[in-house]
């Protein structure tokens, strides 16, 4: 089992950054409670899409962690314009409570994203995150 600890001692080149964008503030939570404490990873939250493309021009992610139900777009449209803005590749981790948006991501991404269905298994969701990061 993957622990903060370890994330920890992970040995990135700097100091990584992530980007989690979803309109629910209890998957937020959950997100953020084992984020917090990596002091290798400067992690950005946000509830809205407007806030987090607002914030993009000086936050350039290495991974993002987006929900596929959003208020004003869907996460893929976010998603491409994140990269758009940022003008690179970013690893993505998609998620909902909708197991059918899984076949929307893989169309779109391929095998270059994760789907992960809400309520999220926080042992998969680290598992997930630390394999993106060591992309």
């Amino acid at each position: 089992m993957l622990d903060l600890q370890e994330i920890s001692n992970l040995d990135f080149n700097y100091r990584k950054e992530i980007l989690v964008l979803d309109d629910c503030i209890d998957t937020l939570g959950i997100i953020k409670n084992f984020l917090t404490g990596a002091h290798n990873l400067k992690v950005s939250y946000f509830l809205d899409e407007k806030d987090a493309i607002s914030s993009c021009s000086f936050i350039k992610p290495d991974l993002a962690i987006i929900d596929m139900n959003l208020n004003r777009m869907d996460g893929i449209r976010f998603s491409l314009l994140l990269q758009q803005i940022n003008s690179q590749s970013i690893p993505m981790i998609f998620i909902s409570q909708d197991f059918d948006k899984k076949i929307e991501v893989e169309n779109f991404y391929g095998h270059n994203s994760t789907f992960l269905c809400k309520p999220l298994d926080q042992e998969l969701l680290k598992r997930t995150i630390v394999d993106k990061l060591l992309i």
